[in-house]
């Protein structure tokens, strides 16, 4: 039984509970503000997490009001956590306070060393490598060293973002300390997603690491277990990535893959056809030519070369050098009309085209036509 006063009490209650519309969003940002200048350093910090997580688009001055509240002086009075949250919004809000904030950054962080756990140091090296700020050596030497011993209870997502951060900083970790790495992501590989497998690699190229033959023997078994999952982007990443290290792969698990890339041939973009057909050959040297001509792997190079010859109109220019790259380093003759079309599309964009690439689509070209 429901008392007439407690239903009027609620249907009264129900029709207060108005819904937090966008109008309503865009005043409490303007209030906000208005009043970032009376905001704690720990408050604006937390604001700014918020916004973070939320995942919206803000004007550049809401940002900035709240960042210059986090002085550099009061950065040393954030704790481990705030730092950590700060630095990860800063990151995703794409929100860069210079260098002079960086390096206090890193003098509070210094100071809260001990403090941080290994979930909090992934997401620092992710971070600054988001914002591409690149902290002193001894400074990260000493990230790595108190983040070596934890390697083995990381997830793929913190193991993948922690070398992805040191990809983009463009810091090489010490023998020792790849060797660790590389023996945690191996035990988590049954664990890894089609993006930690893509991340993985293509943080292996920009660092300039070759794995040894056991993890690549792993790595290449997951991405087949995975492969109904695999979306084109991550297939071009994943052979770009490994033949940008110029590690030779067995030529049935890169026919493997350029299959299933042409199956998927509906959501492929250019980007991810030419840079298939860029990384074939170096994948397989020296027998590129003999895999291409394999009466196996014959439907597989011209299906490629049909689906190119859609998308050259929509190709960049570095794309074009791809393709014109990938098809001479395989030995393969296009034919004499996607070779017009092709020329058409360079021609197009002329302008664009560096010397080198100039070179190499000279090279590309006159080993086609001479290959017809």
């Amino acid at each position: 039984f429901v008392s007439s006063s407690s239903s009027s009490s609620s249907s009264s209650s129900q029709h207060a509970q108005k819904p937090f519309t966008e109008a309503h969003w865009q005043r409490l940002l303007q209030h906000t503000e208005q009043r970032a200048q009376q905001l704690q350093a720990q408050q604006a910090s937390i604001i700014l997490y918020a916004c973070a997580k939320l995942g919206r688009k803000y004007q550049p001055g809401f940002i900035s009001s709240l960042v210059q509240q986090v002085s550099l002086q009061q950065l040393q009075q954030l704790p481990a956590t705030g730092l950590v949250q700060l630095v990860w919004a800063l990151a995703v809000l794409g929100c860069n306070p210079g260098p002079a904030w960086f390096s206090s950054l890193f003098a509070a962080c210094d100071t809260q060393r001990s403090k941080f756990n290994q979930h909090q140091l992934t997401s620092l090296l992710w971070s600054l490598g988001k914002l591409q700020q690149r902290p002193p050596a001894d400074w990260m030497k000493e990230t790595l060293a108190s983040l070596r011993p934890a390697l083995p209870a990381l997830t793929p997502t913190e193991l993948s973002n922690a070398f992805w951060g040191l990809a983009q900083l463009g810091y090489r970790p010490s023998r020792a300390w790849m060797q660790a790495w590389f023996a945690a992501s191996s035990w988590v590989f049954p664990q890894c997603t089609p993006d930690h497998l893509a991340c993985i690699v293509a943080s292996l190229a920009l660092l300039r690491t070759d794995p040894n033959s056991r993890w690549l023997v792993l790595f290449r078994r997951q991405v087949q277990q995975q492969l109904q999952q695999l979306q084109p982007r991550h297939v071009a990443t994943i052979l770009c990535g490994l033949a940008k290290r110029r590690n030779p792969q067995p030529p049935h698990w890169v026919a493997l893959l350029m299959t299933h890339q042409l199956q998927l041939v509906q959501s492929c973009r250019p980007a991810d056809v030419a840079a298939a057909v860029w990384a074939v050959p170096k994948l397989l040297y020296p027998t590129a030519s003999e895999w291409a001509s394999d009466p196996r792997n014959v439907p597989v190079v011209r299906d490629l070369a049909a689906t190119s010859l859609q998308m050259l109109h929509r190709c960049s220019v570095s794309e074009l050098v791809q393709l014109a790259v990938g098809f001479s380093g395989l030995r393969y003759y296009p034919g004499a009309h996607w070779l017009k079309v092709h020329e058409n599309a360079v021609a197009a964009k002329h302008t664009q085209l560096s010397d080198a690439n100039k070179q190499r689509l000279r090279v590309a070209l006159r080993r086609m036509w001479a290959d017809g």
